[in-house]
């Protein structure tokens, strides 16, 4: 796969499983360079099988929104807020806690949170926390706040 900008890109490893990982990103679209695009089609290709999410606003541009699904990525959308109770503290619950639910009911046992202005170049981003959760497992299952 090419990807414009980079020059030789690290190795990927053909027999890994993502498929029980979803990637939540949340927040309004960074078109610079087409960051956003460019990140989630990135994810796709060093994760594969991963389950992704965008959570963003209804007045995203939908042709931007319609390229991105192409990737195979669901788009989850909430309607903007104005004047919120907590500012802009308020818009980030909504649209995390939305795609978390959406991950969530995709039967990802393991999803991971980003913003939609920046990158994980790394595997490990996944794969250490990932381990970690598997041998120190939760003593009771935390769940999400159903509201």
């Amino acid at each position: 796969m090419r990807l414009e900008g980079w020059k030789e890109l690290p190795a990927v490893d053909s027999l890994a499983d993502y498929s029980d990982v979803a990637v939540v990103m949340q927040g309004p679209l960074d078109i610079r360079d087409n960051f956003t695009f460019e990140t989630l089609r990135i994810y796709k290709y060093f994760f594969p099988g991963i389950k992704l999410f965008l959570s963003t606003w209804t007045d995203t541009s939908t042709r931007t929104l319609d390229r991105i699904s192409t990737l195979g990525v669901k788009i989850v959308l909430s309607e903007p807020m104005e004047n919120p109770p907590m500012g802009n503290l308020s818009r980030q619950i909504e649209t995390t806690l939305k795609g978390i639910r959406a991950a969530e009911a995709s039967d990802a046992k393991f999803v991971l949170k980003v913003r939609t202005d920046q990158r994980l170049y790394s595997n490990l981003a996944i794969d250490y926390p990932q381990s970690v959760i598997k041998i120190f497992p939760a003593r009771r299952h935390v769940g999400l706040v159903k509201g």
